[in-house]
């Protein structure tokens, strides 16, 4: 008889040993050529305020920037750490185009954190998928992660798409965390839970807060949470419970009243996130003032702007081009992509649906109010969109393994 133990132990060192050449791929992708990447127009203008003092930014963003202050404060942190003497600079320019020929030179220094939290970004995709799915998925959504041109492109700059990307992922995890605990599970009223749930919640507050004080997309991400509850909640509301799978019955005093509880503990915690952003509201409201007179954005965001939103989130090409790559390598990569979307569109989970095109079709269906339709805007999407495509992929593996193993199989007629 095989001995079970040592087999799952070789398949968790042969999962590892596979994560760490992708980590390995991912890391040599994103710091090739980091510190000579030309500057990108608004990586000045991200130096530029992380130069001034924090309450001189803040003053400065209610007229200047429809953004929140906490990236910038990140980058100003990061200087005073690594470099105090380059907050004695005047310009950005002076910052970033001094010394462009050394290896560790200013542009490298100051990329680094976009690096690094898209490193923990890959590392927590890697866990969430294999939570919600399994460790097959999760090895190929983060091959996908690692190989996107598109998030490559993000870590490499001094803004705060990765920052905002990593904050939405550990979000979203951890209010899958709590809702596993609180609509799954049954309710326990012990210490012991009790402290499990209060840490998973103090977590979902603090990373959805410093989400929102960094981009305000992320409130997209507070809204396809809720409605992903609302949804699980009609869906099993006639039984008083909640459940992923499965349809379990409750009797007794563990029906309604502990489902009104746990509701509560929920709006509680959304309740915490809003006090958390009202010191923030007064300037939000001077920067829509301000954002009323100008546009930011895609001048004309038209029905094909979300397909190739989602074409270039694997195949980038080129800075704002809104134009995909043309002839035959166009035509293989769009060939590419059509085949994943087609093999990932059945067999998603509905929290992956949710996060990738809740955000994107509301924010489609606002253009003809306001032009907000910009693509690295909703960079918080794309982990649940490697995972999505990760999906398709084993779909495929597992197709064309089929196939291969019934020709072996099935003899040939002669």
């Amino acid at each position: 008889m095989p001995d079970c133990t040592n087999y799952n132990s070789l398949i968790y060192k042969y999962r590892i040993i596979i994560f760490i050449i992708i980590l390995i791929i991912f890391l040599s992708l994103r710091l090739y050529k980091l510190s000579s990447k030309f500057v990108y127009v608004d990586e000045y203008k991200a130096v530029e305020f992380a130069l001034m003092s924090p309450r001189e930014l803040i003053s400065t963003l209610s007229t200047r920037e429809p953004h929140p202050p906490l990236h910038y404060l990140l980058i100003h942190y990061w200087m005073k750490l690594v470099h105090p003497s380059l907050l004695e600079m005047k310009s950005s320019s002076e910052v970033l185009d001094c010394d462009t020929t050394s290896l560790l030179n200013n542009r490298f220094v100051l990329r680094l954190p976009g690096i690094f939290f898209s490193t923990l970004t890959l590392i927590l995709l890697y866990g969430f998928a294999s939570r919600i799915y399994n460790y097959k998925i999760a090895l190929l959504s983060a091959l996908i992660f690692s190989l996107s041109r598109f998030e490559t492109f993000w870590a490499q700059t001094i803004r705060y798409p990765t920052f905002m990307m990593l904050l939405g992922l550990i979000s979203t995890y951890l209010f899958y965390l709590i809702w596993t605990k609180l609509f799954v599970g049954a309710y326990r009223d012990t210490p012991r839970y009790s402290g499990k749930l209060t840490i998973l919640s103090m977590g979902y507050i603090l990373s959805t807060i410093a989400g929102l004080y960094t981009h305000y997309y992320m409130f997209f991400v507070v809204l396809f949470q809720n409605i992903y509850l609302f949804v699980k909640y009609l869906a099993r509301s006639r039984d008083h419970a909640f459940s992923s799978g499965a349809i379990y019955r409750t009797s007794g005093n563990d029906s309604q009243y502990f489902l009104t509880k746990k509701i509560g503990i929920w709006l509680l915690i959304q309740c915490l996130v809003i006090v958390g952003f009202l010191f923030w509201l007064p300037t939000l409201l001077k920067q829509l003032r301000i954002a009323s007179t100008d546009s930011y954005g895609v001048a004309h965001a038209t029905i094909s702007s979300i397909p190739l939103l989602l074409y270039r989130f694997l195949f980038m090409y080129g800075l704002q081009t809104y134009t995909p790559v043309g002839g035959f390598r166009g035509l293989i990569c769009f060939a590419i992509f059509a085949i994943l979307f087609i093999f990932s569109i059945k067999g998603n989970k509905l929290i992956i649906y949710l996060n990738i095109f809740v955000p994107i079709i509301i924010v489609f269906l606002l253009t003809p109010i306001k032009q907000l339709f910009v693509e690295h805007y909703f960079m918080f999407c794309f982990p649940a969109y490697a995972i999505f495509m990760g999906v398709g992929l084993e779909k495929i593996t597992e197709s064309i393994t089929t196939i291969f193993i019934r020709q072996q199989i099935i003899p040939k007629k002669t």
